[in-house]
């Protein structure tokens, strides 16, 4: 009897067990393009009259549903699933090439276990030490449920209760702007006049001979909870005559509301016959391990609040670029989310001017959203227009996106505004304190915290401190810990060690820093840390390698190329006035 020793969970294979992480990390590329190749066939499913899904998608001529959906997005944020998926096709692989009469499996879920006992193989598979996990749904009652087209439409109800309960915003700028800036109501330094960790260094350079109009989403921060009090503070904000500042969420009035419920209900004439098509396509064991394992998302983007929103956003972003003023250039922060492929219709459709995606911080090599969205083919069928030009903060990130599909000659190398302020390494003294550097998703941070908490125990002798990322509302409940929310830099020369979830961009601010730091990674899913591949740069698989880190120096010697970090701006400069 020839037997498979699988571990699921383990970052390293070890006593006979496989990794099935280590595999896929050791066979990146391969997934990766397995992965977004199976995502574009879902899209390309013939549902009827020789239209597919993306056909079948198509929102008042000019948008795309399907293209804006957390499914074409391949966020690994908004769908954890996908690491699963992943190393479900791994393991079909590796059963495959060693063709064994027996699988053991080690620290499987037992939602995965389940579907794997599904599969009509001649493979026996085992399982060990299996983690709970809520079930899911199956497809079609999941599907047919009233409450998720009730749970939508309520949200709608409360997005324009919210935006009726604001004060209105004073805009005391004529509309007309030289630069419009889409963004994120986050990284705010203060209350009073605007200031950003982002834009400050471009705001400081070119306020003088342009006036910018800020378009925000509202993000619920620490800080600010509600839309209510974000409002009042945009209009502090809106003094300064030379800028406005606007949230999306206040530009939904009865004329938005009224037309997105209006199609949300026809839609869902179409949504049916799409969800009958995936299931004629269950028996092909790819698409099935595709639209099992991702069939929540599937189901939001067709019926539930992920297609409303969506809606609302073309609804706001074409009601708004046809009413404002002629916009010179504009900037929105890239992330190939659903809500940029509206952003840039809109814009191109009311005839603005020039359009720049900046990405204003880092790329995983993990982060499957940044992969090149805009094939000709596929935008020629369902509409899709194009940034002008992709914008990022180095050499490196732009060969990087040469790499991912992107055309090298719209691509521009600019400097990376969120960095500048990092250019001076710090010089440390020893305080004695250790922080947990927190990360916008809520599971990671409550496994990073559970996971070090015999650390906390062990090493008394340290204070330990813990800094929630600005746009997570996640509520630390270890009373041995600290809580700071100062900027990172203004506490930098007082810690010894800082420890960095894997997947998040503020390693890069402790590299630039030249603080002590280690990325602790997360069992179950591949290193997604943005700096995977910097020699020098140390990962924690376990709270013994914390251990042993927290006394050496793990300094990783700088690289001057990393970013463009140039106080002058000049290539920002020459973007924005075409000189």
């Amino acid at each position: 009897m020839k037997i498979l020793n699988i571990d699921w969970i383990e970052l390293i294979s070890k006593n006979k067990f496989i990794s099935i992480i280590e595999y896929v990390e050791d066979n990146e590329d391969f997934y990766k393009n397995k992965y977004c190749d199976l995502i574009e066939k879902i899209g390309n499913i013939i549902v009827d009259n020789g239209e597919n899904i993306y056909q079948k998608c198509q929102y008042k001529s000019d948008y795309n549903l399907w293209q804006m959906s957390t499914i074409s997005e391949k966020s690994f944020f908004k769908t954890p699933q996908i690491f699963e998926h992943i190393k479900i096709l791994a393991l079909l692989d590796l059963v495959k090439t060693q063709n064994p009469t027996q699988v053991n499996i080690s620290g499987i879920n037992n939602s995965t276990a389940a579907f794997l006992k599904t599969l009509e193989t001649n493979i026996n598979f085992y399982f060990q030490n299996i983690t709970e996990l809520k079930s899911r749904k199956s497809f079609t009652p999941n599907f047919f449920s009233k409450n998720k087209r009730v749970k939508a439409s309520l949200w709608l109800i409360y997005q324009f209760f919210k935006k009726l309960k604001s004060p209105a915003v004073i805009k005391n700028m004529n509309k007309e702007s030289s630069v419009f800036i889409m963004d994120y109501f986050t990284h705010l330094n203060q209350m009073t006049n605007y200031s950003s960790n982002i834009w400050d260094p471009l705001l400081n350079q070119i306020s003088k001979r342009n006036k910018i109009y800020f378009l925000h989403h509202f993000i619920p921060t620490e800080k600010i909870r509600s839309l209510k009090k974000a409002s009042k503070t945009l209009n502090k904000f809106n003094i300064n005559k030379n800028q406005v500042h606007d949230f999306i969420e206040l530009n939904i009035n009865v004329f938005v509301f009224t037309k997105v419920i209006f199609n949300y209900i026809l839609f869902q004439f179409k949504a049916r016959k799409i969800v009958s098509s995936l299931k004629d396509k269950i028996n092909n064991h790819n698409n099935s391990l595709s639209i099992k394992f991702l069939n929540n998302s599937i189901l939001s983007s067709l019926t539930g609040k992920e297609l409303i929103q969506n809606m609302l956003y073309v609804e706001i972003f074409d009601d708004f670029f046809k009413k404002i003023e002629f916009q010179r250039t504009g900037i929105y922060l890239q992330e190939n989310q659903g809500w940029e492929f509206a952003f840039i219709n809109a814009w191109k459709k009311h005839k603005h001017g020039k359009l720049l995606a900046f990405n204003a911080s880092s790329v995983s090599n993990w982060d499957m959203r940044f992969k090149y969205p805009f094939e000709k083919d596929k935008i020629k069928l369902i509409k899709q227009r194009k940034p002008d030009f992709f914008l990022v903060g180095s050499k490196n990130y732009k060969l990087l996106y040469g790499k991912l599909g992107y055309e090298l000659d719209k691509v521009h190398d600019v400097e990376a505004l969120r960095y500048i302020k990092l250019q001076k390494v710090i010089t440390k003294k020893s305080h004695g304190k250790i922080l947990i550097m927190g990360c916008i998703t809520k599971s990671v941070n409550e496994l990073m915290i559970k996971s070090l908490e015999t650390l906390i125990l062990k090493f008394n002798q340290f204070k330990w401190y813990f800094k929630p990322h600005p746009a997570s509302t996640f509520k630390l409940k270890n009373e041995k810990i600290h809580i700071i929310k100062d900027d990172l830099i203004k506490k930098a020369s007082e810690l010894d060690f800082v420890i960095c979830p894997s997947d998040s961009s503020v390693v890069i601010d402790c590299y630039l820093l030249g603080l002590n730091f280690i990325v602790f990674l997360n069992k179950g899913t591949p290193n997604t840390s943005p700096l995977k591949d910097l020699k020098g740069v140390k990962f924690a698989y376990n709270n013994e390698d914390v251990s042993n880190f927290i006394f050496k120096k793990n300094k990783v010697k700088r690289d001057k190329d990393f970013f463009n970090l140039d106080n002058n701006l000049n290539n920002w400069k020459l973007i924005i006035n075409g000189e």
